[in-house]
This record gives C-alpha cells, sequence and structure tokens, in this order.
C-alpha cells in the first residue's frame, strides 16, 4: 500500500507517475487496482473529474496543496503532457499498455455495441463494424500524439515515426496479450501488491458476434501495428519499467505553457460535452444533477494559483452552462475560488444567448 507519511520536501522528491489509459487496454483493471490500493485517495488520482467526484477526491487541478503534493499516479483517458509542468520539482515516469490493433479494434466496437444494447435493446441503425474501423484506425498514433504533443521529437511525416518519438521516452510500455505479467512487472515497480488473480475488469462479454477481415483492419492501421512492433520488440528486450527514462518538466515547458494549458482544457471540455450529452439523452436524465456536476466542474477547475488559468476556465465553463440552459445560481458563483480575480477580466453575470464553441480562445 501507499506510504502516506511523507514530509513536503520527500514529497516533492519522488517520481510522479503519470499512466495514459488507451482504450481497450485492460486499463480499467489497473485502474481499480489502483483505486484499492488507495483507500485513503492520497496517492492516486484519477483525470476524470466526475470518478475524483464520486470518490470524494479532489481534482487534479487543485495544485500546490498537500494533497496534491503526496500523489503519486496519475490515471486516466484525459493525459495531457501539460499535467507535468503541475509538478515542476518531481520528474515524470510514464507508462502505458498497448494491445494489438485488431483484437483492439474489435474489442472496443463489441464494448460500444454492448452498450447500446444494454441502453436501447436493440442494435438496429447502430453503425457497422466496417465503418467504425475505419474511424478508429490508427488511434493509438493519433491517442499518443494529441496526449504528448510536446513530447514529439521526430521530424518525420509518418504517423508511426512521431509516434513512437513519444513512446521512447515512457518508462514503462505494458501489452495486454501478456497483461498478467506486464502488469505486476509495473506495480512492482510503483511498490504496490500484485494484482489479485482473475481481477479483470470491463472484458468482453461475448454478446456481439462481429464478422471482420483481419489483413482488411491490419491495412487501415498500418501505422499503429508498426507502433505495436516497436512497444513489442521493447517489451521482449525487457519486460520491465526503465527508471532511467524519465522527464524533467523543466526541460519541456521552460517557455510559454499558453498552448500546452489550452490543449489540456480542450481534451477535459470535450469530455465534459460528452458527458453531458449523454445524460440529457437517458430517461433518468436530472437536470439537478447535471447542474451540480457542472459547478463541480467549475469549482475543481478553478482551485488554481494562477489567476490567467483560473480566467479562461471560467469562460470555458461558463459557455457549457449557457450552452446546455443549466441553471447556475448567483451563490453558487461566488463560491468560485478567485472570483475578484476574475471579475477584474469578465462579467459573470447576463450571458447572451445563444450556441458558443467549446472552447473559446482567450
Amino acid at each position: 500500500m501507499f506510504d502516506v507519511e511523507e514530509s513536503e520536501q520527500e514529497q516533492d522528491s519522488k517520481l510522479i507517475h503519470i499512466g495514459l489509459h488507451m482504450h481497450k487496454c485492460a486499463g480499467m483493471t489497473l485502474q481499480d487496482h489502483f483505486e484499492k490500493c488507495d483507500v485513503e485517495g492520497r496517492r492516486f488520482r484519477h483525470t476524470n473529474a466526475l470518478i475524483n467526484y464520486n470518490l470524494s477526491r479532489p481534482d487534479i487541478e487543485e495544485c500546490n496543496t498537500p494533497s496534491q503534493r503526496s500523489v503519486k499516479i496519475i490515471w486516466g483517458h484525459h493525459i495531457y503532457d501539460y499535467l507535468m509542468a503541475m509538478w515542476p520539482r518531481r520528474q515524470a515516469f510514464l507508462f502505458t499498455f498497448l494491445r494489438h490493433p485488431v483484437s483492439r479494434i474489435v474489442s472496443w466496437y463489441k464494448y460500444n455495441a454492448n452498450l447500446r444494447l444494454n441502453r436501447t435493446g436493440s442494435l438496429e441503425s447502430y453503425r457497422s463494424f466496417d465503418d467504425y474501423a475505419v474511424k478508429k484506425s490508427n488511434s493509438m498514433c493519433h491517442f499518443i500524439l494529441e496526449r504528448f504533443p510536446n513530447l514529439v521529437s521526430s521530424d518525420s511525416d509518418a504517423l508511426h515515426d512521431r509516434a513512437i518519438s513519444v513512446l521512447d521516452k515512457f518508462g514503462f510500455i505494458g501489452l495486454q496479450e501478456d497483461f498478467t505479467t506486464s502488469a505486476n512487472n509495473l506495480m512492482n515497480f510503483l511498490e504496490l501488491p500484485p494484482l489479485p488473480e482473475e481481477n479483470r475488469v470491463n472484458t468482453d462479454r461475448n454478446r456481439i458476434e462481429v464478422n471482420y477481415d483481419s489483413k482488411v483492419i491490419e491495412e487501415l492501421n498500418e501505422s499503429d501495428l508498426l507502433l505495436y512492433k516497436y512497444a513489442t520488440e521493447r517489451y521482449q528486450k525487457s519486460p520491465n519499467p526503465d527508471p532511467s527514462r524519465l522527464i524533467d518538466p523543466k526541460s519541456i515547458f521552460s517557455k510559454s505553457q499558453k498552448e500546452s494549458f489550452r490543449g489540456f482544457v480542450n481534451i477535459r471540455a470535450e469530455h465534459l460535452t460528452s458527458t453531458i450529452e449523454s445524460a440529457k439523452k437517458q430517461e433518468d436524465y436530472c437536470a439537478d444533477n447535471l447542474r451540480r456536476m457542472v459547478f463541480l466542474l467549475i469549482r475543481q477547475c478553478f482551485a488554481e494559483t494562477d489567476p490567467n488559468k483560473a480566467i479562461f476556465y471560467q469562460k470555458v465553463l461558463l459557455d457549457f452552462v449557457e450552452e446546455f440552459d443549466i441553471d447556475l445560481e448567483k451563490k453558487d458563483i461566488r463560491k468560485i475560488k478567485n472570483l475578484k480575480q476574475i471579475r477584474k477580466t469578465m462579467r459573470l453575470e447576463g450571458l447572451k444567448s445563444g450556441k458558443k464553441s467549446v472552447v473559446p480562445i482567450p
């Protein structure tokens, strides 16, 4: 389990372990284990604000606090290289898990089709697997490049070359096909207990049958196959984490962080809008719950010591409030941290009607 009794100096000197949750690569099993190892919520933080809320934990935006200095592991789909700048005195160790592109896309389709089937009882009018496979082509490369734009060190036009230049900086790349060994090698490095046997979460339920041609999927995913080949060869050479592959945040973010911060907001904003849209389509949708959810995100995003960042978040999230017709009361707005500073640069009341862009540029 995590050791929680450390001084601030000891906390700052420790590594911050940042894990990229690649879809359908056994990430939910890892997440479940991290949560069970950190029942007090002191050392593990998810990038999903809703998950942190459900676990009664502060969001990752709450920097420069004792609870954040003790964080050891950051994990999720919404990882972005800007996160390293939040702990400028701690070197970053990056890790992820990959999977063969064919089995990954098939599993991804079956997972989403099962969600649709469970929700509606039918797959009528649901997209075909062929259309889905085209949409998800080379998605591992794209996902890595979208999350780590400041780590690209290749000038090549080839998608896989740029993605590999990022992945080469990761301290550990596990394989879903050898998950138990991969995961326990990582747990040993993180000084956590091994995963219990039969602890797989979110596995296929085999309710959906998919007919596909592996060669066609491989042709659609040439870059992902080359990325996976790199990861496999590296894993076969050494299946253990490499403690020498560390990143110093100061070397990445020595200049302006504006674009990095903007990209980070974009990723979280996209998740917020999709979550809201999904909630509005559900029969059990509750407007008051949605209002509280959005207010939660506003409040968490404003636990920010930099007033310029706080202002940017204010504008983004108030646009969401208006776009989705969410009733945010004045008494709620008054509770927002840095409110006085924010009032100097923008008005908080009398928002005009009309749909706005998801992420307005300041």
